[in-house]
């Protein structure tokens, strides 16, 4: 099984604070990040799941699961799934038949994953907005003995479709 971190930060490494990605609008980003991630697993942590949009929560295109401390019985008939630790959630991942996982937040959830014990990350995706943001919760530069950039995938302009310019990179073990 293939585990992917993918984060949005602004250009000063801010990945959020009291509702920074409901206030852009990063159309092309969204449609990239909907057809990579359809039938797919996705991982967020208790907070995100708390201001994610509702309809994505409520998606059929993909399982969402939601790691917090403590364990939580699945909504009947949802797609959303509550485990209390990595190895569990990972497990489940699994045993749903899921080839890939998408770590894709908040900041604890980022941070467990990318702790040294937990060799688990295959790739780590980027979408680097053109834009210095204020907030308290980053995602910090990688650490490049541990992680390389491997290509850039996307880069789109401000514009109809986009409320900020970006790219999108994608890193690999070194």
């Amino acid at each position: 099984m293939e585990i992917i971190l993918y984060v949005i930060r602004g250009s000063n490494y801010i990945i959020d604070n009291d509702g920074l990605l409901k206030k852009i609008h990063l159309e092309e980003e969204m449609e990239f990040f909907n057809e990579l991630t359809k039938n797919n697993a996705c991982v967020i942590g208790k907070n995100t799941s708390k201001v994610i949009n509702q309809k994505f929560m409520a998606s059929t295109d993909r399982d969402l699961f939601v790691l917090r401390h403590k364990q939580k019985a699945p909504d009947p008939g949802a797609r959303v799934f509550y485990k209390d630790s990595i190895m569990k959630l990972l497990s489940c991942v699994e045993q749903k038949g899921h080839n890939k996982v998408f770590i894709i937040g908040g900041e604890n959830i980022f941070n467990q994953f990318l702790e040294e014990k937990f060799v688990l990350l295959d790739k780590i995706i980027i979408v680097e907005i053109n834009e210095l943001f204020h907030g308290t919760k980053f995602f910090l530069p990688l650490d490049e003995e541990k992680w390389k950039k491997k290509k850039m995938i996307r880069e789109c302009l401000k514009g109809r479709k986009n409320s900020h310019s970006f790219k999108i990179f994608e890193y690999t073990r070194s």
